[in-house]
């Protein structure tokens, strides 16, 4: 490989990388809009915990599904996933 040809071939592999760090931020930012395009939010973006907040919890909230179950898991209005009924996350708010 002459010297030229590998400065070509550098310089294209650091313009595909230019542009690939470019274009992370932005596929980052379609990945979460497509989740919230389904209409829920992702677990972490709402501090969400398996336990209970003092007498808050997932059972307790307006959001919250039951599942089949009395006792079990069920899903929320909001958050993605499944929900624990002892769970808790910031938007809370009671039933």
């Amino acid at each position: 490989m002459t010297p030229s040809e590998t400065e070509s071939t550098r310089r294209r592999w650091l313009q595909r990388a230019g542009l690939a760090i470019v274009a992370a931020p932005a596929l980052a930012a379609f990945a979460t809009s497509s989740a919230r395009a389904a209409g829920k939010t992702p677990k972490a973006d709402v501090g969400y915990q398996f336990t209970p907040h003092g007498d808050q919890h997932c059972g307790a909230c307006t959001s919250f599904i039951p599942g089949d179950s009395r006792q079990g898991a069920g899903t929320c209005k909001i958050v993605d996933g499944v929900i624990p009924q002892s769970g808790w996350c910031s938007l809370f708010s009671k039933r």
